[in-house]
């Protein structure tokens, strides 16, 4: 992950969290790593495998990855 998403996902996790706990960083960590995929390969925000109803964590988190790397 580079510099500035790493610094985007922490600010994420700070702002949503509070400073979670490690375990929780790790498990979000992967879901915002596919949105920024996602988004690097022009993919479609609509994508999103989380539900925001059922997985609000999940789904925050590959959003915020997401639009961390939406080309504008």
């Amino acid at each position: 992950m580079d510099a500035r998403c790493k610094e985007i996902f922490t600010a994420y996790i700070d702002r949503e969290f509070g400073g979670s706990p490690l375990d929780i960083e790790e498990a979000l960590l992967l879901a915002f790593e596919q949105g920024t995929q996602v988004a690097k390969h022009r993919g479609d925000a609509s994508s999103c495998p989380y539900s925001a109803v059922s997985d609000p964590e999940h789904f925050l988190a590959w959003v915020e990855g997401f639009e961390c790397c939406t080309i504008r």
